[in-house]
């Protein structure tokens, strides 16, 4: 009868065991010094780390100054981007914007004083005139769009409410025959100031300065 092989209670012997000490030992640190030589310093920011890179031409960028495009991450350089020309706003459009928003706002102060309605009605006829004005302000620009056409078309609004209730003021100091200039100054002012210190007229104008700022977005 054959004898049995007596059994082979030996461990397989793991990769590890299989490579020299010093090798091991030495992978880890190699590994981390790879994944350090990945890291850079972003061109823009050299004080920011980062692993990005432009697609374009490999310069390292960091999330701040990334720019997404259709084609992956780019560099500011490289994305080439150009506002939309809604937002390329000339002086020659700030200009003409300036002179109609000007007229019209003098025009339209003068029928705003001149109408009988007074009170709650107040509030449609001030978002009559910053829609009015917006829209004025924004065909003169060529339908663009900018803070300083907002900025132009709010104080038209503002310009025109106080149109309308000067009117009225030099109408009576007229009548009066108040033409001394410091008695007319005087009463003048204090009209102004007493009308403008009411928060219902602050809030006349603050619809329709909101109404002519909307229409140029």
């Amino acid at each position: 009868m054959k004898a049995e092989e007596p059994f082979d209670r030996g461990e397989a012997s793991s990769p590890l065991q299989d490579r020299p000490f010093d090798q091991a030992l030495r992978e880890p640190q190699d590994n981390a010094q790879d994944e350090r030589s990945l890291v850079t310093f972003c061109a823009t920011h050299p004080e920011v780390e980062t692993a990005l890179r432009c697609g374009r031409c490999d310069k390292p960028i960091c999330p701040r100054c990334i720019v997404q495009t259709p084609v992956g991450g780019r560099c500011k350089e490289c994305a080439n981007m150009k506002r939309l020309p809604i937002f390329e706003v000339s002086a020659q459009n700030y200009a003409k914007a300036v002179v109609l928003a000007f007229l019209a706002s003098l025009v339209l102060g003068f029928i705003w004083a001149s109408l009988p309605f007074r009170g709650y009605f107040s509030f449609i006829v001030s978002a009559g005139v910053g829609y009015a004005l917006g829209e004025l302000v924004s065909y003169a620009a060529s339908r663009k769009s900018s803070v300083g056409l907002k900025i132009i078309a709010g104080a038209s609004v503002v310009l025109c409410y106080l149109s309308s209730v000067t009117t009225p003021i030099l109408a009576t100091l007229v009548s009066l025959n108040v033409f001394k200039t410091a008695a007319f100054l005087n009463l003048f002012i204090s009209g102004v100031v007493g009308l403008l210190s009411n928060p219902f007229a602050w809030l006349i104008v603050g619809i329709g300065v909101f109404v002519a700022v909307t229409r140029l977005r």
